[in-house]
């Protein structure tokens, strides 16, 4: 008797959910148990269907995708997240696989034959990197370990509200945002990322979101 894959498609946009489940119609081992349209509503799901396998979207309302992955990776470890996602910047795949997921893929490039493939990976237990993912993590390993001492010894010069600047533009917030979050106004914001900038010799927000997931500063 075979096993069945329980699914559980977790997008905020219906007609993509309705695309991906019809997808599995004609699929002995894979059956959609469900939907959910934000976080939130995702982790009462797992709780009410108990699926193997999660089909994650990591643009999210109220709890993002990525805070998903983590309480997933934490709380429910029979379930597997398997990322497909628009966004191929190196910084969500490495985010993404390194919160604990088991594959990363793209929405604008994924062919059925090769979802499958990965789906049934997935819950064999082994991780899904195709050529894409394990060139990214490759790619960041050979960064982490090539920094030089100086370069690393920088993250000792920021103070405790720098580091939790670095983190809040790591994790996408506008300056507006992050100015609401923290209780000041946004040229304070604007003044502490000059300062941490230049303290890390970096030269914009998109090297600064590199520095923070290669230097592991969005666990500390």
């Amino acid at each position: 008797m075979s096993t069945t894959i329980k699914i559980l498609i977790i997008d905020d946009h219906q007609i993509f959910r309705d695309g991906i489940s019809s997808m599995f119609n004609e699929e002995d081992d894979i059956l959609v148990v469900g939907y959910a349209s934000d976080g939130e509503e995702a982790l009462t799901r797992i709780e009410q269907l108990d699926p193997d396998i999660l089909l994650l979207d990591i643009s999210l309302p109220k709890i993002t995708g990525l805070d998903l992955l983590k309480i997933v990776s934490e709380k429910y470890l029979g379930v597997r997240t398997l990322v497909l996602s628009m966004y191929s910047k190196d910084e969500y795949v490495y985010r993404a696989m390194t919160a604990g997921a088991y594959g990363y893929l793209l929405k604008q490039n994924t062919s059925k034959d090769e979802l499958l493939m990965a789906i049934r990976t997935v819950f064999g237990g082994a991780k899904y990197l195709n050529d894409e993912v394990s060139l990214v993590m490759k790619k960041s390993h050979s960064i982490k370990s090539t920094m030089s001492d100086e370069f690393q010894r920088n993250i000792s010069t920021l103070t405790k509200r720098e580091l939790e600047i670095v983190r809040l533009v790591a994790e996408g917030l506008t300056n507006q945002e992050m100015a609401s979050k923290l209780f000041v106004n946004i040229r304070t914001i604007e003044t502490h990322k000059t300062n941490i900038l230049q303290k890390l010799q970096l030269k914009n927000s998109v090297d600064l979101v590199k520095y923070a997931i290669q230097n592991n500063l969005l666990e500390l």
